[in-house]
C-alpha cells in the first residue's frame, strides 16, 4: 500500500485534472448533448445564470436555462419515484405470490381429503353412501367457501356440526323408515343430539384440530392480502416540491457547473437527500417489522402442526368412525329419539328417560332387520375396525396433531393397495412455508433501508469510496455527517434548509423542520402504520389462540386513524414520528401513550439506538452494505465491503503516521 503522502498527492492530481476538464468543458455547451434533455433553449456558449431557482453554478457562467432546470426537476422526480415504486412492487409481488401459493396448497389438501373420503365411503358403504353423497359434497364446498371468502358469518365448527346433524337425520331415517321427520321433529332431534351424542366424541375431535388450522390459514392469508393492499396504496405517493429541489441538486445540478452529465452524486450526499425525502416512509418501519414477525410466527405453525395435509388426513376416518359409533348404538338412539320427538305416549317417554336398557331390548320391526344386517356386513368389511392399519393409526395420532408417525405408518399400506401416494402427498406446504419465512426475514427494515437501497444503485449514486463524485458543490468527497432515518433525525440534516425555532413554542423542535417534514397524517403514512399495527395485534392474538370471530372479520372502520396502535417517540416529549398533526398534540398524546404496547416499544428503542443521528458517512454505508435486505440491493455487496475495508485500513494506516 502506498504511503499517505503519495495517496494524498495522487488524489490532488486527479482532482486537478477533473477541475481542468470542467473549465475546458465550460468553454462550450457541446457537452450538453450527452444529456437526455431537450436542448432547444441551450446556448452555444455558457452565459450568465439567470432565472435559476434550484441549481446555483459554481462558476460565473453556465449552459443551464430555466427550461433546462424545469426538465431536470421533472427527470429527478420521475426517476426517484419510479425507483421507490419498483422496490415496493417487488415486495408486493412477493407477498402476493406466496399468498396465492398458500391458498393453492390449502385447497389442494382439502380436495385430496375429499377424494379420500369418497373412496373410503364408496368402498365401505356402497349404494347407501352414493345415494347421500350430496351432504358430503356440501360439507367440503362449505369449507372451501369459508376459506376463500373474505368474510363469513359461520365458523368451521358450525360447518362440522351441520354435517353431523344432516348425517344424524339421514341415518335415523334409514334405520327407521316409518318415521319421517318433519320440521318440528328435526328441530327436536337437533336438541336431542346434544344430549344423546350419537356420534360419540368424534365431532369434538374434529372441532379441536380442524377449527384452529382453518382459522390460522385463513387469517394469515387475509393479513397477507391486506399487506398487499397497503403496499399498493403506497405506490400512489408523490414527492413534495421541497424534495424535488433536493433531488435535482443531487442528480442534475452538477451539469450547470460544467461537470460531465455521467457524474453521479456521492453516496453520503444521496443518503442525506433521500433520508430527508423519505423520512415519513421510514416511520412505517416499526409497525412493518411487527407485522412481518407476526406472519413469521404463525407461518411456522402452518408448516408444522397446522400443515393441511396432516390436519385433514384423519377427517375421513373420523367421520367413518362416527358413523360406526352410531350404528353400534342404533337401537338405543332410535328409541330415545322416537320417545322424545315422535311418540305422544307419555308412559313411553318416561320409560325412555328412566331405563334406556329396557328400551334397547324392545323388539325391532321386522322391516328393519334386513337394514341392520346390511350395516353389520358393512362393519365386517371395514378393516379400520378389525385391523391395525393406516386409517386406525390416523385416528390415534390425530388426537395430538402429531401426524408424522402416521404418515410413515400408512405409506406401506398405500403402496400395498397400489396407490400412488406421491400424487396426494407431494403437494406439501412445508417447503413453501419455509421459503416464505426466509423471504419475510429479508423484508425486515424495508422502509428504514429504502434510502440506502436506492443510494447503492449505480444508476443513482456513485459507488462508495469513489472520489470522483458530486458532493453538491463540486467534485470531491462528501464530508458532511449522514443523518439517521425517520422524521426526528432530520432536524440535523445538512441538505435541507431550516427556519429559526420559535421561542416558547409548545411544539418544541417541530418548528425547525421544513414544511414537508412536519408531522401530518399524509407525510407520516398514518393509514399504513395503523393498518400494520392492527394486523400485528391480530396476528399475535391468533398465535396465542385468542383470535375471536369478531377480531378475524375486521372491517375498514377498525382503522379509524385514532392512533391507538402507534407509539410516541421515546426520545423526547413530542409526537414527531407518531403520525399526529401538531394541533392534535394535547388531545391525542395521552391516548397514544396509553395505547403503546411492549412489542412496538422494543422496536422503537432499537430504532432510536441505531439511528440516533450520530452516523458518519462510513457508518451509514456500513449499514447499507451489511444490513440491506437480500434481493433489494442492486449493487455488488461484496465489492462494497471490500472497498470499505480498504478505506478503513487506509485511515488506520494514516493515523499511525500522524
Amino acid at each position: 500500500m502506498p504511503p499517505p503522502w503519495l495517496r494524498s498527492a495522487l488524489y490532488s492530481f486527479i482532482m486537478a485534472v477533473i477541475y481542468l476538464q470542467g473549465i475546458s468543458a465550460q468553454s462550450t455547451c457541446a457537452f450538453m448533448t450527452e444529456t437526455s434533455f431537450d436542448l432547444k433553449s441551450v446556448p452555444n456558449e455558457p452565459i450568465s445564470p439567470t432565472n435559476l431557482t434550484v441549481c446555483h453554478p459554481s462558476k460565473s457562467s453556465t449552459c443551464c436555462t430555466s427550461d433546462i432546470e424545469a426538465q431536470m426537476k421533472k427527470a429527478a422526480k420521475d426517476e426517484i419515484e419510479n425507483a421507490v415504486q419498483d422496490q415496493i412492487i417487488l415486495v408486493r409481488r412477493q407477498l402476493q405470490h406466496f399468498g396465492q401459493l398458500f391458498k393453492g396448497h390449502f385447497r389442494a389438501a382439502l380436495n385430496v381429503t375429499r377424494a379420500r373420503l369418497d373412496r373410503l365411503f364408496a368402498k365401505s358403504y356402497g349404494p347407501f353412501y352414493l345415494q347421500h353423497r350430496e351432504m358430503f359434497d356440501d360439507f367440503f364446498n362449505e369449507l372451501d367457501t369459508y376459506y376463500t371468502s373474505p368474510y363469513s358469518h359461520i365458523s368451521v365448527t358450525d360447518i362440522i356440526d351441520r354435517l353431523f346433524k344432516r348425517l344424524f337425520i339421514t341415518m335415523f331415517t334409514l334405520m327407521n323408515p316409518l318415521k319421517l321427520p318433519g320440521t318440528f321433529e328435526k328441530e327436536c332431534m337437533a336438541k336431542q343430539m346434544e344430549i344423546i351424542k350419537p356420534f360419540g366424541g368424534y365431532p369434538s375431535k374434529m372441532h379441536k384440530h380442524v377449527e384452529r388450522a382453518f382459522t390460522s390459514w385463513k387469517f394469515v392469508g387475509k393479513a397477507m392480502d391486506r399487506g398487499v393492499a397497503e403496499l399498493l396504496e403506497l405506490l400512489t405517493f408523490k414527492i413534495s416540491d421541497e424534495c424535488v429541489s433536493g433531488l435535482t441538486k443531487m442528480r442534475h445540478c452538477h451539469v450547470c457547473s460544467g461537470v460531465s452529465p455521467i457524474t453521479k452524486p456521492c453516496p453520503g450526499f444521496c443518503l442525506n437527500v433521500l433520508k430527508g425525502c423519505f423520512a415519513g416512509m421510514a416511520e412505517i418501519d416499526p409497525q412493518w417489522n411487527n407485522y412481518l414477525q407476526g406472519l413469521v410466527k404463525n407461518s411456522e405453525r402452518l408448516g408444522e402442526v397446522f400443515n393441511p395435509r396432516h390436519v385433514f388426513a384423519p377427517v375421513p376416518v373420523q367421520i367413518s368412525e362416527a358413523v360406526m359409533n352410531y350404528q353400534e348404538k342404533g337401537a338405543i338412539i332410535s328409541n330415545r329419539v322416537i320417545a322424545a320427538c315422535f311418540n305422544n305416549d307419555n308412559d313411553l317417554k318416561q320409560l325412555a328417560e328412566e331405563n334406556n336398557n329396557e328400551i334397547e331390548e324392545r323388539k325391532e320391526s321386522e322391516d328393519l332387520s334386513s337394514f341392520y344386517g346390511v350395516f353389520a356386513s358393512l362393519r365386517g368389511k371395514r378393516s379400520i375396525v378389525n385391523k391395525k392399519n393406516d386409517l386406525e393409526k390416523a385416528v390415534y395420532y390425530s388426537n395430538e396433531l402429531h401426524l408424522d408417525s402416521y404418515e410413515s405408518a400408512s405409506s406401506s399400506q398405500e403402496a400395498k393397495n397400489g396407490k400412488d401416494s406421491q400424487t396426494e402427498t407431494s403437494d406439501d406446504a412445508s417447503e413453501t412455508v419455509q421459503q416464505f419465512i426466509d423471504m419475510l426475514t429479508r423484508m425486515k427494515h424495508f422502509f428504514r433501508h429504502l434510502s440506502s437501497t436506492l443510494c447503492t444503485d449505480r444508476k443513482i449514486a456513485a459507488p462508495r469510496g469513489d472520489p470522483i463524485c458530486w458532493n453538491g458543490q463540486h467534485l470531491g468527497r462528501y464530508t458532511r455527517r449522514v443523518v439517521g432515518d425517520g422524521i426526528a433525525s432530520q432536524r440535523s440534516n445538512p441538505e435541507f434548509v431550516f427556519v429559526e425555532q420559535t421561542q416558547g413554542s409548545r411544539d418544541g423542535y417541530i418548528n425547525v423542520l421544513p414544511a414537508h417534514l412536519r408531522p401530518t397524517t399524509g407525510n407520516t403514512h398514518l393509514s399504513q402504520r395503523l393498518t400494520f399495527a392492527a394486523l400485528s395485534e391480530k396476528l399475535d392474538a391468533l398465535y396465542r389462540g385468542q383470535l375471536s370471530k369478531e377480531m378475524e372479520d375486521y372491517a375498514e372502520e377498525d382503522f379509524d386513524g385514532s392512533g391507538n396502535f402507534i407509539n410516541p417517540d421515546d426520545e423526547d416529549n413530542y409526537v414527531i414520528g407518531s403520525g399526529l398533526p401538531p394541533e392534535d398534540v394535547d388531545r391525542e398524546h395521552e391516548a397514544v401513550e396509553e395505547a403503546a404496547n411492549k412489542a412496538h416499544q422494543d422496536a422503537l428503542d432499537d430504532y432510536n439506538d441505531r439511528f440516533n443521528g450520530n452516523f458518519n458517512e462510513i457508518d451509514s454505508n456500513m449499514v447499507a452494505a451489511e444490513h440491506l435486505p437480500v434481493g433489494f440491493v442492486t449493487m455488488n455487496s461484496h465489492r462494497s465491503c471490500l472497498n470499505l475495508a480498504i478505506w478503513m485500513v487506509m485511515v488506520a494506516f494514516g493515523l499511525r503516521f500522524l
